[in-house]
């Protein structure tokens, strides 16, 4: 009787030992499963590159734990949403989820989104020369230089020539019309591709849009009518550095004395001008 009651004493305790174990298991699942929640978000089913418009053959849905759902990941539920109506803003990799970052509205382009709060946008006209010869892009940093004709208190023309640094380390936020960052060349006349061939314009243009201050864009705007301003090109390692401006240069004049030595006054070249006939472009001295 006795081993018949710690029989049954035991089978009790088991039991309960297996149901408190069975309801702890099933509290852990049930943590687990909210914490790790599979989320049905869109990714690609191939590289997408830049520019391209999405259609349904690039997207698919995946089931992802709720952790590694990328912020602004596009769910399931819009997908609809985007297909024919975005294109990708950046190179999208095959199996990535596709996240609102990487995404624009097909003509909604423009360059005040990429202008940062307190800044203005501020053009100046450049020549092939002034300009770096064409080879700024977007994203680049510069530095703009005036050059002014001087002139002593009692001559009647101006015999100097004076440079100074007005700004540096200046963001280049579009170089003429481009305002989106380089395309890869395959690009240019791929089918689906919303931004038009431009294989015939080469890397001309005529002006560059720099970000500024309002006071820097009022500064550049009497520098650009009493005088020329050429760009300086900076290091793309420079903007890594913790000296992004030279404060030196803002007090240091070049001028004809410095320059060449000479003090007596110099005979100033004539203006140079670009004359074009046709397609043909030449620099007249």
């Amino acid at each position: 009787m006795k081993n018949r009651r710690a029989l049954i004493f035991s089978l009790s305790l088991g039991i309960l030992a297996v149901g408190f174990l069975t309801m702890y298991i099933k509290n852990l699942e049930n943590h687990f499963k909210r914490q790790y929640e599979e989320i049905n978000v869109v990714v690609a089913t191939k590289d997408i590159l830049r520019y391209e418009k999405i259609d349904e053959s690039m997207i698919g849905i995946r089931k992802i734990p709720k952790p590694f759902v990328q912020p602004l990941a596009v769910l399931a539920e819009d997908r609809d949403k985007i297909i024919g109506y975005n294109m990708a803003d950046s190179t999208i990799k095959k199996g990535e989820q596709m996240t609102q970052t990487k995404l624009a509205l097909i003509g909604e382009g423009g360059i005040s989104p990429i202008i940062p709060s307190k800044f203005r946008a501020c053009t100046l006209a450049v020549d092939e020369i002034s300009g770096v010869g064409g080879l700024i892009r977007n994203r680049d940093t510069v530095d703009v230089i005036g050059t002014f004709r001087t002139m002593e208190k009692n001559a009647k023309v101006a015999n100097n020539v004076e440079s100074v640094m007005l700004l540096q380390n200046i963001p280049v936020l579009a170089v003429g019309r481009n305002y989106i960052f380089d395309r890869p060349q395959e690009m240019q006349n791929q089918k689906g591709s919303l931004i038009p061939s431009r294989t015939n314009q080469g890397n001309n243009f005529s002006n560059i849009t720099l970000q500024l201050t309002p006071r820097q864009c009022m500064d550049l705007a009497v520098a650009s009518e009493v005088g020329k301003l050429t760009i300086a090109l900076r290091s793309y390692h420079d903007r890594f550095s913790s000296e992004a401006a030279d404060e030196r240069l803002k007090d240091t004049r070049s001028s004809t004395e410095s320059v060449t030595g000479i003090k007596n006054p110099v005979e100033l070249r004539r203006p140079k001008w670009l004359e074009m006939r046709g397609e043909e472009i030449s620099l007249v001295p």
